[in-house]
């Protein structure tokens, strides 16, 4: 009933924030139940200080038959960009990448960019290497990109200093188990559970799994700089895994690995567009372009991400 209200009011109002959008293309119900206590979760922020312009790919938007077919339990097609995926047999994803190195020559792993001498057009690797360039593509962090370069621009610096993200520390483990949930993934708002999302590993990929064991991957968003405790991290999500009747006090965990991601999600808020613009002008002016979901500091999927690549490399042949 929330989102008919909502969907008979629609074209009174354009949202301008996060918060609004789902009240106005979703309703009062679904924002109470779900989007709202999800996304304060993960993101770490008031709604209203979000803004939307990353929803339109990511968050559907249901038409009124549409909503009242799941409501009466008739749902006849699933929403969603990821719906429908391709993964790997075996290998894991990283057979994407590596089958990808194949076609390029002259590719160097192991090392880290340390400073960018824009004015010279150098870039220095940790190891003291220093490589020039015409044009200079990264995918690496915009704040991190900016901290690399030698000299940095006040206003730059004063634009970095707007952006906001968040962290994620991930918890994936391993279970003498079989048997449970057929998800690939499922989201939990409520704030009694530590983690905003489980993924379920074997039922994506059962060759990564040994047999009558099941994976999962266990994700907690945090602040960047928020100090975690591990070990409590792992007892309550393992705590949480059995209170969701996932796993069962009796089950074995048998290896757990622990992957803290800096750089997580990027946070919409208002101060993002002009200080991303600011930024990006600057370092194109210098032909350094930078690309890909934490590049162009935006919510994107690996999809876009091999676009992206794709895209400039044809920017800057032309």
């Amino acid at each position: 009933m929330g989102f008919i209200r909502a969907y008979c009011r629609r074209e009174e109002k354009v949202p301008e924030t996060f918060e609004d959008w789902v009240h106005i293309y979703l309703g009062e119900g679904l924002a109470k139940h779900f989007f709202v206590p999800y996304n304060s979760k993960l993101y770490g922020e008031d709604l209203g200080h979000l803004t939307p312009e990353w929803c339109e790919r990511y968050v559907p938007k249901p038409n009124l038959e549409e909503t009242v077919d799941g409501a009466l339990g008739r749902q006849t097609h699933d929403f969603g960009y990821n719906v429908n995926f391709l993964y790997p047999k075996k290998g894991g994803i990283q057979v994407l990448a590596d089958s990808l190195a194949q076609r390029v020559s002259n590719i160097q792993l192991g090392l880290s960019a340390r400073t960018v001498r824009w004015k010279q057009k150098e870039l220095v690797a940790d190891n003291g290497e220093v490589f020039t360039y015409e044009s200079l593509v990264s995918t690496m962090p915009l704040p991190e990109l900016v901290s690399a370069l030698d000299p940095v621009p006040r206003a730059v610096k004063a634009a970095r200093d707007m952006l906001k993200w968040r962290a994620v520390h991930c918890l994936n483990i391993g279970v003498r188990k079989t048997g449970g949930s057929t998800s690939h993934w499922a989201y939990f708002p409520e704030s009694d559970y530590v983690f905003y999302r489980v993924g379920f590993i074997h039922n994506i990929c059962r060759n990564s799994v040994p047999e009558a064991h099941s994976a999962y991957y266990i994700e907690v968003a945090r602040d960047p700089d928020e100090p975690v405790d591990t070990e409590e991290l792992r007892t309550r999500s393992i705590d949480g895994l059995i209170k969701a009747g996932i796993l069962d006090k009796k089950d074995s965990v048998v290896i757990t690995e622990y992957l803290p991601l800096h750089y997580a999600y990027v946070v919409y808020d208002r101060a993002r567009p002009a200080a991303v613009g600011v930024i990006r002008d600057f370092l194109e002016q210098q032909n350094i372009y930078s690309v890909g979901r934490y590049g162009e500091w935006k919510y994107s999927a690996m999809e876009n991400a091999l676009l992206d690549g794709k895209s400039v490399a044809e920017y800057i042949m032309s």
